[in-house]
């Protein structure tokens, strides 16, 4: 009886040990954004998986995204939060495939050819509920 308790538990941790392979790891953390903080360096430090929640306020530079990552918009009170590129290059650039971009007004990109306010060179992105505008280059290249 013994040994075959033993072959029980040894099945049950395989079991467990192959579940957990195949699911992948949990959802990564979720990451808040306020006013005041550097929207890139929050991006350069989150991790694969993890959800950025921007909340309402305008963020003024351009967005680098070479990492799977959820860009949440909320808005706070004020309106959907602001990426405004300054007239320069692209105001978001995702090179990460799988990338989620929802919920923010996205404007003010430069007009030298290939610059947009949202420019992506990966696949498989969702881009949803954003407001874009004023760019000089296009919309979404």
């Amino acid at each position: 009886m013994s040994a075959f308790y033993g072959d029980i538990h040894e099945y049950i941790f395989f079991g467990v040990l192959v579940a957990a392979l195949l699911l992948g790891p949990a959802q990564g953390a979720t990451i808040n954004v306020s006013p005041g903080d550097l929207l890139q360096d929050v991006v350069d430090a989150a991790a694969h998986g993890d959800i950025i929640e921007v909340q309402s306020g305008t963020y003024c530079k351009n967005v680098v995204v070479n990492k799977t990552i959820t860009l949440r918009g909320l808005d706070t009170g004020a309106g959907k939060p602001v990426i405004d590129a300054g007239g320069v290059g692209s105001a978001i650039n995702l090179s990460a495939d799988g990338v989620t971009i929802e919920g923010f007004d996205i404007r003010n990109s430069g007009d030298e050819p290939g610059d947009a306010g949202i420019r992506s060179t990966s696949t498989n992105n969702v881009i949803r509920d954003n407001v874009i505008r004023s760019n000089g280059g296009s919309g979404i290249r």
